[in-house]
């Protein structure tokens, strides 16, 4: 076996029992989804993003996931993780 087929098979066990939203893509997979979503990109925590005018906009939310139950609605807009996306405060 290559040395690529062993890694992605560990990757792909060792990520399985994470939780029922969580997987590892390999880059063929996930060039997949990006492609079926139309550059739409699914997240574990449970909802659909794409970008869209300088930040990430929430498009689809799954019930029942960890997105609605901390108060991510379909519409909002990511405009900064852990502080503003220039630097600024």
């Amino acid at each position: 076996m290559s040395p690529t087929s062993v890694v992605l098979e560990y990757l792909l066990r060792a990520t399985k029992p994470l939780d029922p939203y969580s997987a590892y893509l390999t880059p063929d997979q996930l060039n997949e989804v990006l492609l079926a979503d139309r550059g739409e990109i699914s997240w574990a925590w449970g909802s659909s993003l794409k970008a869209q005018e300088g930040a990430l906009l929430i498009v689809r939310v799954i019930s029942n996931s960890p997105a609605p139950t901390g108060g991510i609605l379909a519409g909002d807009r990511i405009l900064a993780v852990n502080g503003p996306i220039d630097g600024g405060s």
